[in-house]
């Protein structure tokens, strides 16, 4: 019986990290679609692109990333940050699937935010609830 508990215990860890395989595919994915505006280490291009290594603003739309990379960034009076920081617009990448997404935002999370790791289901609902 007390294997069991252990048994699960261990499984439960093993199910909720990130695992290599998700972390080179977020990376891949991150380097391909993010990148060429970002910078490979997020550092943004002046006022061009913002970096996204900006931990107060990243944490104040978390649940709207999602969105985000799925639609763009087309209109800054509804959202004030492209103004502020960068003066084009976000292309919308409506190619990645959630799992993609997931995995994209995953892996910048363990690069610069260190936050709470985003669920599949969880992003999963929040583009389909995307406006």
């Amino acid at each position: 019986m007390r294997w069991v508990g252990i048994n699960v215990i261990f499984l439960m860890i093993i199910s909720c990290t990130y695992s290599t395989e998700q972390f080179k595919e977020g990376k891949r994915l991150f380097d391909i679609h993010c990148s060429g505006c970002h910078g490979h280490e997020a550092e943004g291009l002046n006022q061009l692109y913002p970096s996204l290594k900006d931990t107060t603003f990243i944490y104040s739309v978390k649940n709207q990333l999602p969105c985000i990379i799925r639609k763009g960034i087309h209109n800054a009076e509804t959202f004030t940050y492209k103004t502020r920081h960068g003066d084009m617009e976000m292309p919308e990448n409506n190619i990645l699937n959630a799992i993609q997404i997931c995995n994209i935002l995953n892996y910048a999370n363990s690069q610069w935010w260190h936050s709470e790791p985003y669920a599949l289901k969880d992003i999963e609902l929040i583009l389909k609830n995307c406006k």
